[in-house]
């Protein structure tokens, strides 16, 4: 009943009864543990999202590559910078 509230009947349906937390089972602590290392490497190296950024501040990149009309990823991505 109480998760039936929590997330619907179709979802409480096919969740495991347990009666421990998330940190007792072990497969599921172990997956947080596992999940634990790119979390903190994205946080300890900045990370960003987009790679546009990173290719404005590079001119000869923008000028060479994404101006050249013979390839169609470079010139999209050129339409998306301007």
């Amino acid at each position: 009943m109480k998760d039936e509230a929590i997330v619907g009947r179709a979802l409480a349906e096919v969740m495991p009864q347990t009666t421990k937390y998330w940190f007792q089972t072990p497969h599921l602590l172990r997956l947080n543990l596992i999940l634990l290392v790119p979390l903190l490497s994205s946080a300890v190296a900045g990370y960003d999202g987009t790679p546009a950024p990173a290719l404005c501040v590079k001119p000869r990149l923008t000028e060479s590559r994404l101006s050249d009309e013979r390839s169609s990823i470079p010139e999209a991505m050129a339409r998306l910078l301007r």
